[in-house]
């Protein structure tokens, strides 16, 4: 049976005030008067581990106006009788102008040194008023016997060789907390918590504290926003209870605000969040609070992050395993941006971890190392990757206005080479021929763009700008600019404006003539 972990003992010596004093004899005088206030209250079936401790207690009482007959009793027998004996002393002599102090983590006390008495007891039984304290005096006995004593406001209960706490004892405990718990059922959370993503030991916006008091079968928790740096939550409840075995009645775990956006076989993220032993252990003995106890973790699972060789992708903490599809869709980027990307990350081995991330952003962290191969991802063309990669003034232009450029400059070389020439265009023709050439090299925005630039008054070509807007679907965040004549017009020629776009290169130039003819020009286009 492990045991019951002692509390370190330091111990003083102070002149007694007035208060003390006066405070430490009413008590004595009020447990002459009935002694069953330091014995525990057996609410347990079976024999009582308290019945011979009572019978010498009893004898004690007998005494209680025999001054020279207490000063013996303090002085030998069971120790918590001898307790007894030399707190009845101090109602006899009605002084006490001196007394030890014990110090412990949890603050300390100030007590009357008696007869031949271990301080725990004397302390325990001076203190029956406060919960916390007159436990002391009964550890040892819940250690040797396997006992479980629990201390209330009413006072003490002894549950036997079963771990039982009252639900009274369990009301009291959670009451004290010093948290603001909602409830639901036997779980109790803070505000920001749904006891739903407790249960199932989800994570939410913030990383909690969740905590299963076992021998009560209740969950605690709070998040991080809540968490005290004055509050343990385990020792709160610990220091009111005196059984074999604290530290297996509780299991403490911290829930991250990591999220699974993925279903992964093998997740070695997941194996870091648990609480890491030493800090474990610490929160247990009551050495670190709430709130420090979520920071630690917080370091520690960054530290794994930094020191980790394995890949994993985090963003805003979302977990996208090693999915590198998954992390570039969360991502959002052009399809430029996609392929740099696709080319960097494959070569880290390590994890990825960003906040607020853009494609750019992500592109910047390893740039430096691997733009050069971000930007052959495009081009296709190592010397020329080199070339670009060198002349880029990255204090300027960022690397994904790099990668943009280069992809114009790989679908100008692939694209528009293949494309007819044209040495004079008609009006209509010139301004279609435009906007197709800009859409196939520079993408849908840029044509916008482009289309937008038009602040001409030919109503043919307006009705063509907002034909090319509908074959690319923004007509209607743009259909205010145009007349109700062009609109109608716009519709007709809607189909060969998108099949222009959509023009393959032997296709380019009759698709090019058609959307012209079907303005209702004549004109014939002539090829160089």
């Amino acid at each position: 049976m492990k045991k019951q972990k002692r509390l370190k003992i330091r111990t003083g010596a102070r002149t007694a005030s007035k208060v003390q004093e006066k405070e430490l004899i009413f008590k004595a005088k009020k447990i002459k008067k009935n002694p069953n206030l330091i014995i525990p209250k057996c609410e347990h079936e079976g024999r009582c581990a308290f019945n011979k401790i009572r019978r010498q207690i009893s004898r004690v009482q007998t005494y209680a106006d025999d001054e020279k007959k207490l000063t013996k009793l303090a002085g030998s027998g069971d120790q918590l009788a001898r307790a007894y004996a030399a707190t009845l002393l101090l109602a006899h002599s009605e002084k006490a102008p001196y007394l030890a102090v014990f110090r412990t983590p949890f603050g300390e006390i100030a007590f009357a040194m008696r007869g031949k008495v271990k301080k725990e007891k004397l302390i325990g039984v001076q203190h029956f008023d406060k919960p916390k304290w007159k436990l002391l005096s009964l550890l040892d006995m819940a250690t040797k016997k396997g006992l479980h004593i629990y201390s209330t406001k009413k006072g003490l209960v002894c549950m036997g060789k079963e771990i039982s706490p009252p639900d009274y004892f369990v009301r009291e405990m959670i009451s004290e907390l010093k948290y603001q718990l909602k409830k639901e059922g036997r779980i109790f959370t803070c505000e920001h918590i749904s006891p739903k993503d407790v249960k199932e030991g989800s994570a939410t916006d913030d990383s909690y504290i969740k905590i299963h008091w076992k021998s009560a079968d209740n969950i605690i928790a709070v998040c991080s926003k809540c968490a005290s740096k004055k509050s343990n939550i385990v020792a709160s409840i610990n220091q009111n209870m005196a059984i074999p075995k604290p530290d297996k009645d509780f299991s403490v775990d911290v829930i991250t605000d990591i999220k699974c956006q993925v279903d992964c076989k093998d997740c070695t993220t997941e194996k870091n969040m648990d609480v890491e032993e030493d800090t474990y252990k610490a929160y247990l003995n009551g050495t670190i609070s709430d709130k420090l106890l979520l920071n630690k973790h917080k370091e520690n699972f960054e530290e794994f992050l930094k020191t980790h060789e394995e890949k994993v992708y985090i963003m805003d903490n979302n977990c996208y395993g090693k999915n590198l599809n998954a992390f570039l869709d969360a991502l959002n980027p052009t399809e430029e941006e996609r392929e740099g990307l696709k080319v960097i990350l494959k070569k880290i081995k390590k994890p990825v971890v960003v906040s607020k991330a853009t494609p750019n952003k992500v592109l910047v962290m390893f740039w430096d190392e691997y733009g050069t191969e971000a930007i052959k991802a495009i081009v296709g063309d190592e010397e020329t990757a080199k070339k670009l990669f060198e002349s880029a003034d990255t204090s300027k232009t960022s690397p994904s206005q790099i990668l943009k450029e280069a992809s114009i400059l790989t679908k100008e070389r692939d694209i528009i080479s293949a494309l007819p020439e044209y040495r004079t265009l008609p009006p209509i023709a010139k301004f279609a021929d435009n906007i197709a050439r800009i859409y196939m090299t520079q993408g849908k925005i840029d044509a916008l763009r482009a289309i937008e630039r038009y602040k001409g008054g030919d109503t043919r070509i307006k009705s063509v700008a907002y034909s090319f807007l509908l074959a690319l679907e923004q007509g209607a965040s743009k259909k205010w600019q145009y007349t109700k004549t062009e609109i109608d017009f716009a519709q007709f020629l809607k189909k060969p404006a998108l099949k222009l776009l959509k023009s393959k290169p032997d296709e380019y130039h009759d698709n090019l003539q058609g959307l012209l003819s079907a303005t209702g020009s004549t004109k014939k286009i002539i090829q160089n």
